[in-house]
Parts: structure tokens; C-alpha cells; sequence
């Protein structure tokens, strides 16, 4: 696969999941440490004691997971900041042990714990149908990352309806 593929596959990856999942605020894909980082916004500050038991409970849940045959990652963090009166929690993964499944299960406890305070991007909604498409196809996808080394820093966000991919 050429250069100019493997670049238009990882920006319709970032745009595909961004797509897919409008809880996420915004994607980084790290080339140097092959990682990506998935940005959610709550509309109130979280407290110490909040975020730990948020990242206790991703932690627990991700660990339970991965033991079940999935291979650990050899990069996880997730951190929390706050800037003007909103979180903002940070989640990085390598994307060689990443999968869409485990993508699911993170936004699936966001939604749960945060519950009206996660900032979604409300859309009109797709059918079920596009959206296990869209799963298989951030798959894919994401199987083509891990095979061809991206070397082009990029970051996806969302912007009045719309996602906006940049070449850092």
C-alpha cells in the first residue's frame, strides 16, 4: 500500500469513529508511538473522587477484557483536566492491540457513568444497519493501521456538525 493510501485510510479511520461514536470530542493519532487518543468532554467539573471511580471502573472493566483472550496493550493511560468549568478525560491506546469492540465497551462506560453530563454530538441517528457497518468498517480499518505504520501526526474534532481532520 502506498503513502498516499495508508493516509487516506487513517483519516477516514479518525473520521469513521468520530462518525460512529459522537460521544468522542476529539481523536489524536500519535505516529511516533503508534497510539491514538480518544477525548471526551463532561459539562461539570468531576472531582478527585469521580474520576477515580471512573477510571477504576474503565480500568477493571478493560482488564477483564483483555484477559478474555485479547492481548494487553502495551500503551494505556487515562487522565483527566479540567478547562473552563468542563473535564475533559483523555484515554490513549496503542493501536496494535486495539479493537473496535473495546472502543464500544469505553464509550458504553462513559455514557453509563457520565450519563447526561457526557457531551454528545446529538445527530439525527442511523439505523442500526449503518451503524454495525460502520463498526465492521472501523475494524477494518483499524486492522490496515496496525499493518502499515502511519508516520503523519494527525487530530480529529468536531465542529459545528461536522469533523474536521488535521496534519499536525
Amino acid at each position: 500500500m502506498d503513502v498516499e493510501q495508508r493516509a487516506r485510510n487513517s483519516v477516514g479511520l479518525l473520521i469513521s469513529i468520530l462518525v460512529r461514536y459522537p460521544e468522542l470530542a476529539s481523536l489524536n493519532f500519535d505516529p511516533k508511538e503508534q497510539s491514538l487518543k480518544f477525548t471526551f468532554l463532561a459539562t461539570k467539573l468531576l472531582s478527585e473522587e469521580e474520576f477515580r471511580k471512573l477510571r477504576d471502573l474503565t480500568e477493571a472493566s478493560l482488564d477483564a477484557y483483555w484477559n478474555l483472550g485479547r492481548r494487553k496493550p502495551s500503551d494505556f493511560s487515562f487522565t483527566i483536566s479540567s478547562f473552563a468549568g468542563v473535564s475533559v478525560l483523555e484515554m490513549t491506546r496503542d493501536v496494535a492491540s486495539l479493537s473496535q469492540e473495546e472502543l464500544a465497551l469505553v464509550i458504553g462506560l462513559m455514557k453509563d457513568t457520565l450519563g447526561d453530563r457526557l457531551v454528545v454530538d446529538h445527530n439525527d441517528g442511523s439505523p442500526d444497519e449503518d451503524l454495525s457497518m460502520q463498526e465492521e468498517l472501523i475494524q477494518e480499518m483499524l486492522e490496515d493501521i496496525k499493518e502499515d505504520k502511519l508516520e503523519k501526526n494527525l487530530i480529529a474534532f468536531r465542529e459545528e456538525g461536522r469533523v474536521l481532520v488535521f496534519n499536525k
